[in-house]
């Protein structure tokens, strides 16, 4: 997370900007400084409803996409560093989960909010573009 969104998307330094956006993480709160130093961002991870944080070295159980490409047992949503990624079974059919079936069973089942989530706390109050020059730097020098 530090350094695949954090760092690719926020960087002071615009060599080290390679993305466009950041991902939200559902049943997560963060609580980071957009303004800090590369691979310094995050301040705070704590599971939703959890009172404490989640340390640098606790395993967690995690659900997210497996692209038709990723098919390895360390790769979830194109991010490496994962052990034993498997399909998301369906218990009612026994077979693995597609994306659209998921999302379908979650709508008629109530599962997905209706209204957005804000989870992510940024202590700094950096300004984000195209207000904060620092995260996407596209002045033109005369």
């Amino acid at each position: 997370m530090e350094n695949l969104d954090l760092t690719e998307v926020f960087s002071p330094d615009a060599f080290n900007q390679e993305g466009g956006w950041a991902n939200g993480y559902a049943g997560l709160n963060v609580t980071l400084n957009l303004a800090g130093s590369d691979g310094g961002k995050i301040s705070s991870l704590a599971l939703q409803g959890a009172t404490m944080g989640i340390g640098a070295t606790d395993d967690l159980m995690v659900t997210g996409c497996q692209r038709p490409f990723e098919l390895n047992a360390t790769t979830l949503c194109s991010f490496t560093g994962f052990t034993n990624v498997l399909p998301l079974q369906n218990a009612t059919t026994g077979s693995a989960w597609s994306i659209p079936d998921l999302f379908v069973y979650g709508i008629a089942n109530g599962l997905i909010p209706s209204v957005a989530r804000v989870s992510i706390k940024d202590t700094s109050n950096a300004p984000l573009w195209p207000k904060g020059g620092f995260i996407q730097p596209v002045t033109i020098q005369p």
